[in-house]
């Protein structure tokens, strides 16, 4: 793309940008975010499905509602088992959630050394 489209694109998004800074925007109380979260945790351990995908914006508490639903599957005896689509992907979610992480790609080519995970077990421990 030649650098005065670049530039043109860039004044544009400014421009909007300070059109809406000090503009009211959308917002809902905490308790109904935090009842938001609750459902989705809710909806997570009780779904019975061996896989389910959590999607969401940075700051949406994918992280937080994921530690929680972590815990309580071990707490019920179930063993957790986190992918991403990149290694160092997989390394955030484990290190932000507690659960035991790893890329797409090493979880479909299985496992490449004594102790790794090579398949999500939905059956309890």
């Amino acid at each position: 793309m030649p650098t005065g489209c670049v530039l043109a694109d860039e004044e544009r998004i400014a421009t909007v940008a300070e059109s809406l800074i000090g503009d009211e925007g959308p917002k809902i109380e905490k308790q109904v975010a935090l009842d938001a979260v609750a459902r989705l945790e809710e909806r997570l351990l009780a779904s019975g499905h061996r896989l389910d995908v959590v999607v969401g914006v940075a700051g949406s508490g994918k992280t937080t509602t994921l530690a929680a639903v972590r815990d309580g599957f071990e707490r019920t005896g179930y063993t957790v088992l986190g992918t991403a689509t990149s290694g160092q992907a997989a390394k955030n979610l484990g290190d932000g959630t507690g659960i035991d992480s790893r890329s797409v790609t090493h979880l479909a080519t299985g496992p490449q050394h004594p102790g790794d995970l090579g398949q999500a077990r939905a059956d309890p421990r």
